[in-house]
This record gives structure tokens, sequence and C-alpha cells, in this order.
């Protein structure tokens, strides 16, 4: 939900009193500032990167496409609900409803979710700094692009649906925290949020560093900044395991045993004490592979908490014949379906290749041409 700030806060921001001179942000304007208006024909990866970093800019492509597919029917709370509402539009298929059916707040069909923005916010930040995860930088982003003034601060909050974006709770804390403490870039983050926010930005931080041994560390860094707590980081890094396994390998049935066995291993990377927990949320959708998605969803729950949405995700990834299978099974399952999609459609793109994203999927998404051309710097940035 969107915080309300006061007008004491509302003047400190005006006045730049947590952003001094030395910290202040330069000029990027909203986060539509962040979209070109022109639309992609083709996506046409850079010859000279290797196999891993092309992978990688699709993955990106697939997160932020999902995502935009997801936005129109976010927060729908069952299947059977959505089907009515698709027979309403006479809509055949869930992806890109040409009119919101949100309840919570209500956007033009082709943006992003705050999850997709997060991301699109995330990548914009690595690009202006040569691929380094700056922290503190991040943070002033996030303050611009979703704080006081922004176009997800409602007029009135308690409007429903808002005819703005809607944050999720841990931009809303670290808004806040930040206006009351100031910038210094430094645990900001929400200690008691489980939910998925630092999913939503693993396509480009685990295609940068994929088959480096600092890929672990780089994911930490950038998923205690909205999740700052072990239960939450335990389940990001093995997201990121995952990811990381489709980037290198590409399609691997075999990818849920591989990671299982990494979280059970004494001598594993980054270890945390969730880690066999973790393990066995995997298992526990292995075993339940043989039924329907939104069966799953039904008995997992589908609200933004990290642990249902990663155990959701997985029962895609386990099942789904196709990037559009997948994806679409992810909108009619209902709930939450924009933070599962953008984990879901990085995998599902990275395993099943840049022709598995509809083109004409992409031409709906906005942001689309920006993300395309940040992954490629940032993947460029990082074979340099």
């Amino acid at each position: 939900m969107g915080i309300r700030l006061s007008s004491s806060e509302y003047k400190n921001f005006e006045d730049e009193a947590s952003l001094t001179a030395d910290t202040a942000l330069p000029d990027e304007g909203s986060v539509n500032d962040l979209v070109e208006s022109k639309r992609l024909n083709a996506l046409v990866l850079p010859s000279n990167l290797s196999i891993v970093r092309k992978r990688a800019i699709i993955a990106v492509m697939g997160s932020i496409v999902a995502d935009a597919a997801a936005q129109p029917l976010h927060y729908i709370a069952d299947s059977d609900s959505i089907h009515k509402i698709l027979e309403q539009n006479n809509a055949v298929d869930p992806e890109f409803l040409p009119v919101s059916a949100n309840p919570r707040y209500k956007i033009d069909t082709g943006q992003q979710s705050c999850y997709g923005d997060q991301l699109m916010v995330f990548m914009d930040s690595l690009a202006n700094h040569g691929g380094i995860i700056d922290v503190k930088d991040l943070i002033r982003r996030i303050v611009r692009y979703f704080g006081p003034n922004s176009e997800y601060e409602p007029k009135d909050p308690t409007e429903r649906p808002l005819p703005c974006p809607l944050r999720t709770s841990a931009i809303s804390d670290i808004i806040s925290n930040s206006l009351r403490y100031g910038l210094d870039g430094q645990n900001l983050g929400p200690t008691d949020d489980y939910n998925a926010d630092c999913l939503c930005k693993l396509a480009p931080v685990v295609g940068m560093f994929a088959g480096q041994r600092n890929m672990l560390a780089s994911v930490e860094k950038v998923a205690r900044i909205t999740q700052n707590n072990t239960k939450s980081l335990a389940i990001c890094l093995a997201a990121a395991r995952i990811l990381e396994h489709y980037l290198l390998k590409g399609y691997d049935k075999d990818v849920f045993t591989i990671v299982q066995n990494e979280l059970k291993n004494p001598q594993r990377t980054l270890p945390t004490d969730e880690d066999r927990n973790v393990a066995d949320m995997i298992q526990s959708i292995v075993d339940m592979k043989s039924r329907s998605h939104v069966n799953v969803v039904s008995h997992v729950g589908h609200s933004s908490a990290i642990a249902e949405v990663f155990q959701c995700s997985l029962h895609v990834l386990l099942t789904a014949k196709s990037y559009i299978d997948g994806v679409r099974n992810t909108l009619i399952a209902g709930g939450c379906n924009c933070s599962r999609a953008t984990f879901i459609g990085a995998c599902l793109a990275a395993q099943f290749g840049i022709d598995a994203i509809p083109m004409q999927w992409i031409r709906k998404t906005n942001s689309s041409s920006y993300a395309f051309e940040l992954a490629k710097k940032l993947m460029k940035i990082q074979t340099n």
C-alpha cells in the first residue's frame, strides 16, 4: 500500500533536507521518462556477447514483458473471477487485457506494475554506474521515482482502485525511512518485510554475474535493499541459483535437484540457516508437479509473500511447455501474479530463447525498447 507523508516531510523533501548537494540525484525525471516512445520491431542481440550474456538480455526482456502482460489482471483474487472478466471483455487470452480489471489500481495497459518499475529503476542505476551496485544511488532513485510528487503518489490513498500505480510495502518503507532519517544508503531496507520485491530484480544482477564467484554476494546486496532478513534472503538466493543455472545451461530438467543439493552442501557459497527449509520448499513443489497450476496456487497461496511467490513460480517452471504457456498460467491463477511473472518470465525466457517471447507482446510493453537498450548496455559492461 502507498504511504502518505506529512506536510513537514513533504517540505523536507522539497527543500532537499535529505538530498543534500553532494547526494542529489541527476535529473532523471519520472518512471515514465525511462520509457522511449518508439516500439521495437525486432530483438537483435549483440554478436560479440557470450551465450550466457545473450540469455541474460533475453531474461530481462522476458521479465519486463511478463510483468506488463499481467498488470491489468494484477490482484484479482481467483481464477474463476479472471475467467469471468475475460468473458465479459470477449478476450480469449489473459495477457494485456485492453482495459484494466485491477481492483487496487488502474493504469494503462502496457505499463509496468511496481515490480517491473523496480526492475527498470535498478537497471537504470546499474547502467549509470558502470554496472556497479550502488546502494545509496539506488535508494535515491527509489525515492525519486516512487516517492512524493511522483506518479506513484495518490491524491487520495483511500480511493479504490487508485488512478495511479501502487507501491509495494517495502518501497513505501524505504521512502518513509529515507525521508525521516536521511539517505545514507545503509540499512534502509525493512527487516520485517517478507514479500517478493527482491525477486523482481534478479534478471540483470544474476545475468551480469552468472558463473562468477561474486554472483550470490551481489544478489544479497540487492535483496537486502527491500527485504533485509534471512528468510527472504535465503529464498532469493535459491531463486538466483535457479536462474543462474538456466543462464549457464539453458533448459535443464534437473535444475531443481541440482539447486537442492547445493542448498544442502556444507561447503556451499553464502550459506544461511534457512537453506534446508528452502530445499524442502522446492521438494514440496516437485511433489505437486502433476497438479494443475491453479490448484497449486490455491493450495500454496497467491499473495506477494516471497515463500508463496517462489513456490508457485517453481510449479510454472516445472510444467510450462513454453514462455507463452507459463506466463498465461501465471496470469490465470490470480492473486499477486505480477510478482510471480517477473521471476517466471526471466527463467522461461532464459530457457526457451529470444523467439519464445512474442514480438506482439514486446510491442505492447511500453518500456520494452528502453529495457532492451539497458540490458544490452549492462551485459556489454560486464563483458569488457
